[in-house]
């Protein structure tokens, strides 16, 4: 029997609190970066990072063995924790972060 490949592909929309413009560009590129290699290095695939001030777009491919649910909760989750850290409240701080 050959072997088949499976994927997903889902688009996530993330919405700053209150829908405040919060993303100023510099922390907007830094949170993509993050959000792109951190995903990256846990297993989750993600293509493409992009957003405006209130709102982030984030395309990923999942395997047939990951939820839907546990992608999200990560993504969102640690670009929240990792933007809440005292080390991301300064631009040199969210810069220096990513990688």
């Amino acid at each position: 029997m050959p072997k088949t490949f499976n994927s997903i592909w889902v688009h996530i929309v993330f919405r700053t609190k209150e829908s405040k413009p919060f993303l100023s560009w510099e922390i907007r590129n830094a949170v993509c970066e993050f959000i792109k290699i951190k995903g990256n290095l846990n297993g989750i695939y993600v293509d493409t990072v992009n957003g405006v001030k209130d709102h982030l777009h984030v395309l990923l491919r999942i395997r047939t063995t990951q939820t839907v649910a546990e992608c999200v909760n990560w993504i969102k989750g640690a670009s929240s924790k990792w933007l809440g850290s005292s080390e991301a409240n300064t631009l040199e701080g969210v810069l220096s972060k990513v990688c």
